[in-house]
């Protein structure tokens, strides 16, 4: 099977700009969350590339069990610093994930026909 190089270089794309958010942000738990969306991009990667348990166990194991440590060490080191607010994020931002989402899918879509 042919991998869509517009797929790769989306998810590559984007695992570069969340990784430069990582280093970026003040905040820790939202440099934890941009980590997050690092893991699942390299998920999408790895489904591209045909190997689908890797990409679910990057999802499960480093998406899913080390970042739930991260943010229990970070709360934990944190307790009286105000914590990230999902809800003040701003409309630019989440018309940019809601767009990346659809796109996401529309592309295991069109993987999925070919």
């Amino acid at each position: 099977m042919e991998i869509s190089p517009i797929i790769f270089y989306f998810f590559a794309g984007l695992a570069i700009a969340c990784s430069m958010l990582v280093i970026l942000k003040k905040n820790p738990v939202s440099s934890a969350f941009s980590l997050v969306m690092v893991f699942f991009s390299f998920a999408g990667i790895y489904a591209i590339l045909d190997a689908h348990l890797i990409a679910a166990l990057q999802v499960f194991v480093y998406a899913g069990a080390v970042m739930v440590l991260f943010i229990f060490v970070i709360m934990l080191l944190n307790a009286d610093v105000p914590s990230f607010d999902l809800g003040r994020s701003h409309l630019l931002l989440r018309i940019f994930s809601g767009v990346s989402a659809h796109n996401v899918i529309n592309g295991c879509i069109i993987i999925r026909k070919i």
